[in-house]
């Protein structure tokens, strides 16, 4: 033997090599030996150790990973393979595969070569395989042609070719074969490796996706780099010249005619049962409704969802956009600790990019491949739009609906179970139905007699021969709450029918869960209009900053992540924080909401292409532009609701002409005239595009609905600004683990006259604390007039005696900023008491003027020739801001 044969391995272990028809395998690692009649093709190896009974097959060693030595793999459990890394796990299964790994990567050599070893050793005949035989013998499995449309079609389909030159699918596309290489490696898993054509660049390398253990995402076309061993090995003979891929092809087919015929089998065409593949699971489907269910898998959805195979070193990154990644500013000593949202050193940001940028290429890819479920394709469509009528809609033309219970239904019991029966009339062929919420504590299921909940099948399981669809929703509950669902039926087509459901378990009837003017019945008639229910032709301006804002946090109408608030009353705690402010300020939304309603007006308009009023002068509208005036049934003062509404939430209107279905789809956004409003009168400025599809004219009158519309800008920010905080300690901290600063006057104290409340708040802004422990936030509210304003600002002034220290003060309106600056600060300056100033920065408010008087322009940072307010350069030397 030479001086590289297995003498220590023979010594210790032994092996046979064997292949499907002398062999029976027992389990997924255990094999027997069989005595039968018949040419052996040799291709797989079996160990067994000395003083064991069970042979262990021995695979080819992976050449991705090269550790000096094999070891088992921990996470490895026979019958169910590798728990952790699954098909990519290059760990050895047994103890015998491990020693045998490592003896080929010392000897370096391969399995075909080891087996040849082995074979001689036992002084065996064995012809001289040609390429084609070495690569059957390297790598277990056979090799196949499939249709080149199916396999790369999305999702990826599993077809052979018929007689007539055309795949065995529906489709039946000309036949455009492609070479896949397909191993089983259990009786679910099945990997097909696609053999590409070789690409031109030589040497040949490895596609970095997989040298990472990962699956690569990029489509066939675009990758040029090895996604196997095998394709490895098929392109390197390929290149060496004077073989074709037909020769691997031909011997796969007929080494496996010759296994079936020995084996008593029926000799059967391959391919010709069609079958949806998994390129992420390694699963295949028998058809799109099981594809699409096997989509919606906890399973399916981890294995997309990421890289779950790379041991990264920092901290997951808090979210996904790479744009929002920043560097802490102290990472050594951060209060945040290892709940900071920004990166605590240049390879944790580093590493958060990659992990993002990979985040998102994975899931479009995956999304292009059709490896997304039909509700996440379908909400995504509905999250990214921004007339989310055109995706989701509760009437569907040419579509009736009907159903036998109630769509809002309350229960006093916990232990509920419940059923609807839907059916619908139409033409149209019904593609795909689905439930779109997934709440704890209860579930939605459209076939009953399931152990598991269904949330997705096809339309033609619901189909009846007269054109009708019936549908059985069951509801099941275990726990006592609100629970909410959005079932959607897809017609082929945008938008999908909506039907919104409701029950509440467990609690008495509540008549102030939503307002009657909140509750989404079908039957209500009066009708808010919003981007879920009509066509929104626009006529503002939105930066597309302010569009992600607003898709991102739609109405609460519309809002799939908003839920009603139930009857429990729970605390707040920094578990549900986020949860829970998202609810107040959806609640908010909806009461600001009720009041602009109230401003609803159905009835005579008059059009007019200028407006002249002493009070705010002429105006005169734009070429194909109009004004309309508006009579509203409320006063507009500032002492009323719908005038304070007016003032701070309303900047425009929605205008339509009345009709008497009130089925129609298009609205028309139209902007409020703030200087031409009156105690009971608006003007609004008419669109080109409204004037010309309805066809306007100036000093006509015309009957049309107007409904106020709130700006709802405000409340997407604040939104935003929950989802940013870094963690919840800090606005709701514990406050058996808070400390309470304590503050000893001294003669430079400027707030001896103030009274004990307002005392006992500055102390407590101004004091001194325990480092140990954390501060918890001071809130300060109460009615007009009891000098809240006052306590804040005399505070700002006492800190800023302290060294280094600034001071910011945010308001909600340029006015409430200006206050500070003029009753407070200013004086303060005047008196010469501090060398500190302020600094004031103005909100950009259309219609609102940067000038307002001298006390206030005097601490903007503006250029002297153009007065315009720019940002400073050098903020550290002012210590106070008002915005």
């Amino acid at each position: 033997m030479a001086a590289n044969r297995p003498t220590y391995l023979l010594q210790t272990f032994d092996f046979k090599v064997v292949c499907s028809l002398c062999s029976v395998k027992e389990n997924e690692i255990t094999y027997t030996l069989r005595a039968v009649e018949h040419k052996c093709s040799r291709d797989l190896l079996l160990a067994k150790a000395k003083d064991t009974r069970q042979f262990r097959p021995v695979s080819r060693r992976p050449t991705i990973a090269n550790p000096s030595q094999y070891e088992v793999c921990w996470f490895f459990t026979e019958g169910s393979g590798c728990t952790k890394h699954r098909n990519r796990c290059t760990f050895a299964r047994s103890h015998e595969e491990a020693v045998v790994w490592t003896f080929m990567k010392q000897q370096n050599i391969d399995l075909s070569k080891l087996i040849t070893l082995i074979i001689e050793s036992e002084r065996m005949f064995i012809k001289v395989q040609n390429k084609a035989e070495k690569i059957l013998t390297e790598f277990s499995g056979d090799f196949q042609e499939l249709c080149e449309d199916c396999f790369c079609g999305t999702p990826s389909t599993i077809s052979g070719k018929r007689w007539n030159n055309t795949c065995s699918a529906d489709a039946a596309h000309v036949w455009s074969p492609v070479l896949v290489h397909h191993l089983a490696e259990s009786h679910a898993k099945k990997l097909y490796n696609h053999i590409r054509p070789a690409p031109p660049v030589i040497p040949f390398r490895y596609c970095d996706y997989v040298m990472r253990g990962m699956p690569c995402w990029h489509r066939p076309t675009q990758c040029q780099f090895a996604h196997s061993e095998v394709e490895m090995a098929v392109w390197m003979a390929e290149v060496s010249g004077s073989w074709s891929r037909q020769e691997v092809l031909q011997l796969s087919e007929e080494r496996q005619r010759l296994n079936q015929q020995a084996a008593g089998d029926v000799v059967t065409i391959p391919n010709q049962q069609v079958v949806i593949y998994c390129k992420a699971c390694l699963v295949t489907l028998s058809s799109h409704e099981s594809f699409f269910k096997h989509c919606d898998s906890l399973e399916h959805t981890k294995m997309i969802s990421g890289d779950i195979t790379t041991e990264w070193k920092h901290r997951p990154p808090p979210h996904g956009r790479k744009a929002d990644f920043w560097l802490c500013d102290r990472p050594d000593s951060c209060e945040y600790g290892s709940n900071c949202v920004k990166a605590h050193s240049e390879k944790e940001l580093e590493e958060w990019l990659m992990r993002a940028q990979e985040g998102r290429e994975i899931m479009c890819s995956a999304e292009a491949q059709g490896l997304i479920s039909y509700r996440d394709h379908l909400l995504e469509e509905y999250r990214r739009s921004s007339n989310e009528v055109h995706i989701i809609s509760e009437q569907v033309d040419d579509v009736t609906f009907t159903y036998d219970e109630d769509l809002f239904v309350e229960f006093l019991e916990t232990d509920v179970e419940f059923k609807w029966n839907f059916q619908i009339k139409t033409e149209r062929e019904l593609a795909h139905v689905a439930l779109l919420k997934q709440e704890p504590g209860a579930s939605f299921s459209l076939d009953g007699h399931s152990a598991e909940p269904c949330t997705y099948s096809t339309g033609e399981q619901f189909w009846n021969s007269d054109m009708t669809y019936d549908i059985t929703l069951s509801f099941k509950s275990i726990s006592p709450g609100l629970y909410k669902q959005w079932l959607v039926m897809d017609f082929g087509m945008r938008p999908v029918l909506l039907q919104k459901l409701q029950v509440k378990v467990g609690q008495q009837p509540s008549c102030n869960l939503e307002s009657s003017e909140n509750v989404e019945h079908p039957c209500q008639n009066k009708e808010r209009w919003h981007r879920g229910n009509r066509v929104i032709i626009p006529c503002l301006d939105k930066t597309e900053a302010e569009e992600e804002l607003l898709n991102e946090y739609k109405p609460p109408q519309i809002s799939f992540q908003y839920k009603p608030p139930d009857d429990t009353n729970a605390a707040m705690n920094q578990q549900n924080y986020r949860e829970r402010m998202h609810s107040f300020l959806f609640r908010e939304e909806q009461a600001e909401d009720q009041v602009v309603s109230r401003l609803k007006v159905r009835g005579t308009i008059t059009l007019s292409g200028t407006l002249d009023n002493t009070d705010f002068g002429m105006k005169i509208a734009p070429d194909g532009e109009l004004f309309c005036a508006v009579s509203v049934p409320y006063m507009l003062t500032s002492d009323t609701p719908e005038g304070l509404m007016l003032r701070r939430g309303i900047q425009s209107a929605l205008i339509a002409p009345v009709s008497s279905d009130n089925q129609g789809k298009k609205v028309y956004e139209a902007n409020i005239l703030r200087d031409a409003t009156s105690e009971n009168q608006m003007h609004l400025h008419l669109s080109r595009r409204c004037c010309s599809d309805l066809k306007l004219k100036s000093d006509e009158i015309c009957e049309m609905e107007v409904q106020f519309q709130l700006n709802r800008l405000t409340f997407c920010e604040m939104h935003k600004a929950v989802d940013l905080l870094p963690n919840t300690e800090r606005v709701l901290p514990d406050l058996m683990y808070c400390s309470v600063p304590v503050h000893q006057k001294t003669k430079d104290d400027q707030y001896s006259t103030l009274n004990a409340k307002q005392q006992a708040a500055i102390s407590f802004i101004v004091g001194d604390s325990d480092w140990r422990e954390s501060v918890a936030p001071l809130l300060i509210y109460g009615p007009f007039g009891t000098g809240k304003t006052f306590t804040l600002a005399t505070a700002a002034r006492q800190l800023v005696l302290q060294p280094h220290t600034k001071v910011l003060i945010c308001t909600h309106t340029n006015s409430s900023a200006d206050l500070y600056v003029r009753d407070h600060f200013h004086p303060y300056v005047n008196s010469r008491r501090h060398e500190m100033t302020p600094l004031r920065i103005k909100a950009n408010k259309e219609g609102v003027p940067v000038n307002a008087t001298d006390e206030i322009t005097r601490f903007n940072n503006q250029e002297s020739s153009t007065k315009k307010i720019v940002w400073p350069s050098d903020c550290g030397k002012y210590s106070q801001c008002a915005r």
